[in-house]
């Protein structure tokens, strides 16, 4: 199956899709000024794609950002927009590669994925909590998913139809209708045969659940609004705080 990369122009194809993808950005960085002020921010940011989620705090926050980003039809030209920046650093890779990790710094005020670990093979998740919890020093861990079942899936699959917003041909109809009745079983793997999962097949419990056994969940906020139940919301954002230190031997 061919996937459709994200990119600026996608994430902006209507005037629902931009006020949709704009509530979690709006979220984080209020979040982060109040929690931070003027202080200077240490933040790793997983899945930079093209850059927004550093476009919009840097203009509000005083930041030292590093971002990593697999695909290379993202990193390249986020890079050329923002490497003359001297709080800017982009990192090409997963964030799993060893290779990679001597390029990180030993410590991060925050770590902020939004919309990532729906495109992590879900075998992998626990790898990157691990990392994050038990090799580097973090503060915070910021992360929104989808919400990929239930009413939800019907509402986001004929609102993109309608809108003529590509989202909707990952799914047939009869697998649209199983994502809705909860029975991810009964699609193919999420995981999948591809190197990037999409969407299909992805339940966002699963990504609490993974979580919680690596992090206290602080806050869990529904998007759009933080008044509709987590049944009824498109994303999910989780604010949670590393547990102690796993002691190896």
């Amino acid at each position: 199956m061919s996937i459709k990369l994200p990119n600026e122009a996608y994430a902006n194809a209507n005037v629902i899709n931009r006020w949709l993808h704009s509530r979690r950005y709006a979220m984080v960085k209020e979040y982060l000024r109040q929690s931070f002020g003027k202080r200077k921010i240490r933040l790793l940011e997983i899945g930079a794609a093209y850059g927004r989620l550093y476009a919009e705090l840097n203009e509000a926050l005083e930041l030292d950002y590093t971002g990593v980003e697999l695909l290379a039809d993202l990193y390249q030209p986020t890079l050329e927009m923002y490497q003359a920046n001297p709080n800017f650093k982009l990192l090409h890779g997963s964030i799993l590669d060893r290779e990679l990790h001597q390029n990180l710094a030993p410590d991060y005020d925050v770590v902020v994925a939004l919309e990532t670990f729906e495109h992590i093979r879900i075998q992998q998740v626990p790898e990157v909590f691990d990392l994050l919890r038990n090799y580097l020093r973090i503060g915070i861990l910021i992360c929104s998913v989808p919400v990929e079942i239930g009413v939800p899936i019907l509402v986001k699959n004929l609102g993109s139809y309608l809108l003529h917003y590509s989202r909707y041909q990952e799914y047939s109809l009869t697998e649209t209708w199983k994502a809705a009745m909860k029975q991810t079983h009964r699609l193919s793997p999420h995981c999948g045969d591809d190197s990037y999962p999409a969407h299909k097949g992805f339940d966002w419990r699963v990504i609490r659940y993974l979580l919680h056994q690596d992090f206290s969940i602080k806050r869990e906020w529904h998007l759009p609004l933080l008044c509709l139940p987590a049944g009824l919301s498109t994303n999910i954002l989780f604010i949670a705080a590393p547990r102690s230190r796993l002691t190896r031997l």
